[in-house]
């Protein structure tokens, strides 16, 4: 965006943030699982037609015709109109293990034992080649699977929404720039070390995360024994579902709820405060696996991206859509919005 910037000699551009952000998360997901990154046109063409897919993967996920297969009847997936959903999600499951194969195919063709460890794959075939019990290149796909879509959608669509919110709050946008320009005043990298300094930007972070309610329905857990819960008795092997969103919009917690206020986050010494009830990465032993590299994505992401740039509509009469496609996360509508560089 600064090289934009520089090529066009202007100080507002327009721009499809979204996919920006969308490129930026991939590339960390990929350069932790397979040790590349989206950095030149060819591989970020292949990025386009990877996420596509994997916005309308995501979407089917949580269709209704799923919903049933898998929790009436996984024979379901035999009878009309189920059978044709159920085949377009698995053709596009089977499209990203070939990925995923492909990837393995190529680290074990230049895989040396006695090398540093590159990426989260090679240290994988490595235990393998070492007969460790349990690791193999199925189980390998099937991580690869979950780490690689975890790791894209969650981060990615969370930081867009935050782009959105600072556009429609922009009030909340202007507090930011505030607390940068008193504790950064430069256009330099901001990194971790910051983060103690920039205590309202932090709070705005956490209620994009409440706000935005990523996961709606969130992912199903499975009881390992019976339970008693306020006498009622679930039986071992009952599917639920931990409800977060009732948590993040109770009343009772979050005051006026469905204001987007991040100041509910800071105490009256405008410090960051812990609020228990704020769980977006869920709760329990099986919350989850990214929420450190979620964080630090986050934090890093947008705090970078406020420095550098003043976030506005296209048009102050026509602000971006805030409706929400409904997924395993939610998904914003496609947008524009206009960038203007900060800093000189």
């Amino acid at each position: 965006m600064s090289k934009a910037h520089k090529e066009f000699k202007n100080p507002e551009l327009e721009v499809n943030l979204a996919e920006e952000v969308e490129i930026t998360v991939a590339s960390v997901i990929n350069q932790l699982l397979f040790g590349f990154s989206y950095s030149n046109s060819e591989e970020r063409q292949k990025f386009v037609v990877l996420k596509n897919m994997l916005s309308e993967h995501m979407i089917k996920a949580m269709s209704p015709a799923l919903s049933f297969i898998s929790t009436v009847s996984s024979l379901l997936r035999f009878v009309p109109p189920f059978k044709k959903v159920f085949e377009g999600y698995e053709s596009e499951y089977k499209f990203f293990i070939n990925y995923f194969e492909t990837q393995i195919q190529n680290h074990l063709q230049n895989l040396d034992e006695d090398e540093d460890t590159k990426d989260f794959t090679d240290a994988y075939l490595k235990e393998i080649l070492r007969k460790k019990p349990g690791y193999n290149e199925k189980q390998l796909k099937h991580i690869l699977y979950d780490f690689w879509i975890a790791g894209q959608e969650t981060t990615s669509n969370t930081i867009i929404f935050g782009i959105l919110y600072a556009i429609h709050f922009p009030e909340t946008q202007k507090k930011v720039h505030q607390e940068l320009d008193e504790k950064i005043n430069s256009s330099r990298r901001i990194s971790l070390a910051d983060k103690n300094d920039l205590q309202y930007t932090q709070a705005f972070v956490n209620e994009v995360q409440r706000f935005v309610n990523l996961l709606p329905m969130n992912l199903f857990r499975t009881t390992t024994k019976n339970v008693s819960i306020r006498n009622f008795e679930i039986p071992e092997g009952t599917c639920v579902i931990p409800q977060i969103s009732n948590v993040l919009y109770d009343e009772n917690v979050f005051k006026n709820p469905m204001d987007f206020d991040p100041e509910r986050f800071l105490d009256e010494d405008k410090k960051l405060k812990k609020i228990d009830e704020f769980i977006p990465f869920s709760v329990g032993k099986r919350q989850c696996l990214g929420e450190s590299l979620a964080k630090m994505e986050l934090f890093l992401i947008l705090s970078n991206l406020f420095n550098q740039f003043e976030i506005k509509p296209v048009s102050e009469h026509n602000l971006p859509s805030l409706k929400k496609r409904v997924g395993v996360t939610v998904q914003p509508e496609k947008f524009t919005c206009v960038i203007e560089k900060r800093f000189k």
